[in-house]
């Protein structure tokens, strides 16, 4: 056998896992990078691209606790994160593409500040966040069904680096750190949309302001949310402060701030690549039920109507949403949005031609495996 030593091949010139290990593990061989993301402190990063990959930790919720996927700077990238002082949309799936932030997914949920399990996966087009519940012990290597997953069809992004955010300026415990964080295959579990539609696109692109579909607003107090919040609330209020000056003064009241009309839903909006800004201001949403949905939000039937009350929305079929997304961002193909059968006779051949497409795309050839291709066709992508 070779002396290795004596000829000079380094731990980190060895083939190393790049699947199911953690960011630990990484960290010790070499292979992770940092990089900033943006406003929100820094990430730590896998060393290498990856095209489909999942990274999921547990986190520590926040004001912002985030993963990355396919980062290729800091201003390119998904991020997939919770904030506990969103109005019932505490958990995100946004892309930022040249700087610019779009929202692709929001669950209607309001949480606590409670540990949770996120994870931020990638196959093919369809960019998925998933929640975990972490109330028992829980293998990073085997992990249990999400409490919930958000997701959405995106071609901004075919390949990067993947990680987690380290720290936040005002955020000095951090979101996770490497023994809870793991690099695993690509996960796709999708839900049932119950409505597809048409709706205009709002925002102006920054963190605080992300280009997003319009959605209707109710926008309260749920002190059930933290009692505890309410004493200081009224105490600071009683002395002339407004709502804003509070939660200027004492963030956590935002946990309390609640959208009860607020819905779980996915947008397909197309960015163009140089600046990050909406093809066409217009987003093909699907909706989804929540069977757990919380007591304090409105039915979603309630919300629906408020929905379609909005200026510039209109209902549509399925099939009709398949076509207006294939219309809205061209380098999609309709086996991007639909399930392709392994007993179908061209089978062989679609493979072969959705090959082609990702290379099209930019993909590079030690980022295309066929396996992962093949299993991507014959699933089901939420449409």
């Amino acid at each position: 056998m070779p002396d290795v030593a004596r000829l000079g091949i380094r731990r980190f010139e060895l083939e190393y896992p790049t699947v199911n290990v953690s960011f630990s593990y990484l960290s010790i061989i070499n292979r992770v990078h940092i990089v900033s993301t943006s406003v929100y402190g820094f990430a730590v990063v896998t060393s290498d691209s990856f095209a489909d990959r999942s990274v999921m930790a547990g986190v520590q919720v926040n004001a912002y606790s985030q993963l990355v996927g396919r980062l290729t700077n800091n201003v390119n990238f998904y991020l997939s994160f919770y904030n506990p002082g969103a109005s019932a949309a505490d958990h995100q799936l946004q892309k930022i593409v040249a700087g610019t932030t779009t929202t692709l997914a929001t669950e209607a949920i309001d949480i606590d500040n409670r540990g949770r399990g996120l994870r931020l996966s990638a196959s093919s087009t369809t960019v998925s966040s998933m929640r975990y519940e972490i109330t028992t012990p829980v293998d990073p290597l085997n992990p249990p069904s999400p409490a919930w997953t958000i997701s959405a069809t995106d071609t901004s992004h075919t390949s990067g680096r993947w990680g987690y955010r380290m720290l936040r300026e005002s955020s000095p415990h951090g979101g996770t750190e490497s023994a809870a964080a793991y690099l695993l295959p690509a996960a796709t579990p999708q839900p049932q949309p119950v409505l597809y539609l048409e709706v205009p696109v709002v925002g102006s692109g920054t963190p605080e302001d992300p280009f997003r579909p319009e959605m209707p607003e109710e926008v309260s107090w749920e002190w059930s949310l933290d009692p505890r919040c309410r004493r200081r609330y009224e105490s600071l209020k009683s002395r002339g402060f407004s709502d804003d000056e509070i939660a200027d003064l004492f963030p956590d009241v935002l946990v309390c701030r609640t959208n009860r009309l607020s819905v779980t839903y996915s947008a397909l909006i197309a960015s163009d690549p140089s600046t990050g800004r909406p093809k066409e201001y217009v987003a093909v949403v699907r909706l989804y039920d929540q069977p757990d949905r919380q007591g304090h939000l409105r039915p979603l039937d309630r919300c629906v109507d408020e929905v379609l009350k909005i200026k510039g929305v209109r209902k549509l079929e399925r099939e009709d949403a398949i076509r207006r997304a294939l219309m809205l961002d061209d380098r999609l193909v309709r086996e991007d949005l639909v399930p392709v059968s392994r007993s179908d006779k061209r089978f062989k051949t679609v493979v072969s031609d959705y090959v082609a497409h990702r290379r099209s795309l930019g993909v590079r050839e030690e980022h295309i495996d066929v396996e992962s291709i093949e299993r991507f066709l014959t699933e089901y992508k939420g449409w």
